[in-house]
C-alpha cells in the first residue's frame, strides 16, 4: 500500500526561505519608546510658551491722548515788598498728546483764585499793608513731558517729568484798594512770561481713565512799581522786577483716547 505525500508539506528549502514570525514583545517596547519620546519632545516645546505666560509688572500704554480736569493748591512767594499774590486754590484743564515714544506735549490752561496785599511804601515804619485785593490769576503753558519708564506703566503707575513755557496774568486788574495809594506805588500784574517744571505720578485706571497726582512750580516776574526806587523811601538796590516761585500740587482726572 502506497502512502501519498502530504500536499501541504513543504520542502526543507522552502522552510528556510519563509520568515519566522516577529515576537510581540519588541513591538510593545518600540511603542513605549515612541510614546516616551513624544512626551519629552512635547514637554520641551511647551516650556517656551509657559515662560511667556509669566506676569510682568510692565504694561504698554495703547492710548496717546489725554484730556484732564485739574484741581489743586498754589502757594506763591510774595516778593521782597509783599505785594505779590498769596496762596489759594487752582483749577484747570490739561490736554496732552504723545509725539514720539515716551515724549508728550501738553497744553495747560489754569486759573487760581488768590489774594494780595495792597502795600503803601511811604509808611513811617516802612511798607505797610493797607488793604487786600483779589487776584484772578491765569496761566497758559505748553509743557514737554516724558515718562521715566517709557510708553508703559509699572504696576499701573507712570512717573512723568515736565518743563514748560507760557504766559501768566491777572483778570482782576486794579481794584478799590489800589486807588488809595499814589499811582507810582501801585502794583500791576500785567501779562508776563512764565516757566514751569515739575512731575506727576499717573495711575492708568483702565483703557480710558487715569488719575494724576501732580507737583510743580511756576516761575514768573513781579514788576516793582517805579515809585519804590525814590531816594526818599530809603530802599537799597531796588530792581525793576524780581523772579518768584509758586509751588503747587493737585489731583487730575483724565480721559484717554
Amino acid at each position: 500500500m502506497s502512502v501519498k505525500p502530504d500536499a501541504r508539506r513543504t520542502s526543507p528549502h522552502e522552510d528556510r526561505r519563509r520568515p519566522s514570525p516577529t515576537p510581540a514583545l519588541p513591538i510593545v517596547r518600540r511603542s513605549l519608546l515612541l510614546v516616551l519620546l513624544s512626551t519629552l519632545i512635547g514637554g520641551g516645546a511647551v516650556r517656551p510658551a509657559s515662560a511667556q505666560d509669566i506676569d510682568s509688572p510692565y504694561r504698554f500704554v495703547e492710548t496717546g491722548r489725554e484730556a484732564a480736569l485739574h484741581s489743586g493748591w498754589m502757594s506763591p512767594a510774595e516778593g521782597r515788598f509783599g505785594f505779590g499774590p498769596q496762596a489759594g486754590p487752582t483749577f484747570g484743564l490739561r490736554f496732552g498728546v504723545s509725539v514720539a515714544g515716551p515724549i508728550e506735549l501738553e497744553a495747560d490752561l489754569s486759573w487760581a483764585s488768590l489774594t494780595r496785599d495792597v502795600i503803601d511804601p511811604t509808611g513811617v515804619d516802612g511798607p505797610a499793608r493797607i488793604s487786600e485785593a483779589d487776584v484772578s490769576q491765569y496761566h497758559a503753558l505748553i509743557k514737554m513731558q516724558g515718562s521715566i519708564v517709557g510708553r508703559r506703566t509699572w504696576n499701573g503707575l507712570q512717573p512723568v517729568l515736565w518743563v514748560g513755557l507760557g504766559l501768566r496774568g491777572d483778570f482782576s486788574g486794579a481794584q478799590a484798594g489800589d486807588l488809595a495809594i499814589a499811582e507810582q506805588y501801585r502794583y500791576d500784574t500785567g501779562t508776563k512770561f512764565a516757566a514751569t517744571f515739575g512731575g506727576m505720578i499717573r495711575l492708568i485706571v483702565s483703557d480710558r481713565w487715569s488719575a494724576r497726582f501732580e507737583a510743580g512750580s511756576l516761575l514768573y516776574r513781579l514788576d516793582t512799581p517805579g515809585g519804590y526806587s525814590e531816594p526818599d523811601l530809603g530802599f537799597e538796590a531796588v530792581g525793576q522786577n524780581e523772579w518768584v516761585n509758586a509751588p503747587s500740587f493737585g489731583l487730575s482726572l483724565g480721559y484717554r483716547f
